[in-house]
């Protein structure tokens, strides 16, 4: 037959009957989100898509989850890919040369590959506090939170690059860098927060568990794609050693 179910994208959630927040039970951000949660209604082009994921993530939410994710996550992964190159030709404008090439790829090739280290305890951690989300949703509402991580660190970028034309202090700006990425995770990381909770009553309790490991892992693959703001020495890993050991060399001058 024509018109059987079977010929129709299938959802990759349940439909969730819209319900009124209850009362203190969210914040208004997340009534906020509920309110969104619904088929997207402005264009698919770039522009678009960026100003929804900035005022109506949920509209981006629900395309990812119950809409036709196969046309929303490669926009999405566009979106991360392009302002995460772009500030990472930032972070190599610091020391110039081969850095203009080699930091852009290690701040976008290090995220995807935290993201995709941390994405199956993300999923787990789901599914045992209750929530309904398959992995390919989990996954996309992953890739969401990273768009709005890229787009805020964009944000940051003309106060990134005055520091990086008028200091040579290597630590100063990595710990600038951080500050910068650690604001526009965080930001992002609210949006993942209200999405996976508003599949889950409201509730998201191992979530802040999992922003912990995202964040370990995160430093820790800068560490190991070293040096990420600094000259450039090879393109070669370099020999095994915690961030925090890192960080200490840095800020005394010493390293391996």
């Amino acid at each position: 037959m024509n018109n059987s179910i079977y010929d129709q994208p299938q959802p990759l959630v349940p439909p969730i009957p819209a319900r009124p927040p209850a009362a203190g039970a969210e914040s208004a951000g997340a009534a906020a989100f509920a309110r969104d949660y619904r088929p997207y209604e402005a264009g698919r082009d770039p522009a678009h898509l960026v100003d929804r994921l900035l005022k109506r993530p949920g509209q981006v939410a629900w395309e990812v989850c119950a809409g036709r994710r196969e046309r929303m996550l490669p926009a999405l992964l566009a979106v991360v890919t392009v302002a995460l190159l772009g500030y990472g030709v930032l972070v190599g404008s610091f020391s110039g040369g081969w850095q203009y090439v080699a930091a852009p790829l290690k701040v976008l090739g290090g995220l995807l590959a935290s993201a995709l280290i941390c994405l199956p305890s993300l999923y787990i951690f789901s599914c045992l506090t209750g929530n309904r989300l398959a992995l390919p949703a989990v996954a996309a509402l992953l890739t969401q939170a990273l768009s709005i991580t890229g787009i805020l660190l964009a944000g940051f970028a003309p106060v990134a690059w005055i520091f990086a034309q008028s200091t040579h202090a290597p630590a100063f700006m990595g710990a600038l860098h951080w500050a910068f990425w650690l604001c526009a995770f965080l930001l992002g990381a609210r949006q993942l927060r209200m999405a996976l909770a508003h599949h889950n009553e409201g509730r998201a309790p191992l979530f802040g568990l999992w922003c912990v490991i995202f964040l370990v892992v995160v430093l820790q693959m800068s560490t190991a794609l070293r040096p990420v703001v600094g000259a450039f020495d090879g393109w070669r890993l370099h020999d095994k050693q915690f961030f925090l050991e890192h960080w200490g060399q840095t800020i005394t001058g010493h390293h391996d």
